[in-house]
């Protein structure tokens, strides 16, 4: 899993933070014997706790999608046929935003 792949990259006193990952229990000897940490964090368990907050939020967000005001950054659009090419700069990590496939 990518959580287990994480894990396992992290020098000691390194930090795991997930967002709404899935994947088998962490050890926690095996944490505590590196000195790393995970920190996570799932939408589900806010949601259910706090329904009010997530619902005010939810609306602010699309309203600024909506108007305009929040635009996702885009590094670059590519044709579908250069995809090979949009993989390569993403693995690469050259990229400083999305990247755009388009049909």
């Amino acid at each position: 899993s990518v959580q287990a792949t994480g894990l396992e990259s992290l020098r000691p006193l390194g930090r795991l933070v997930s967002y709404n990952a899935t994947g088998a229990p962490v050890d926690v000897n095996e944490l505590r014997f590196h000195g790393r940490t995970v920190v996570g964090f799932a939408m589900p368990h806010f949601v259910a706790g706090r329904p009010d907050v997530y619902k005010r939020q939810q609306t602010e967000l699309w309203d600024l999608c909506l108007t305009g005001s929040l635009r996702p950054a885009i590094h670059g659009t590519f044709p579908l046929d250069q995809a090979a090419e949009a993989h390569r700069l993403l693995l690469a990590r050259e990229n400083l935003g999305k990247v755009v496939l388009v049909p």
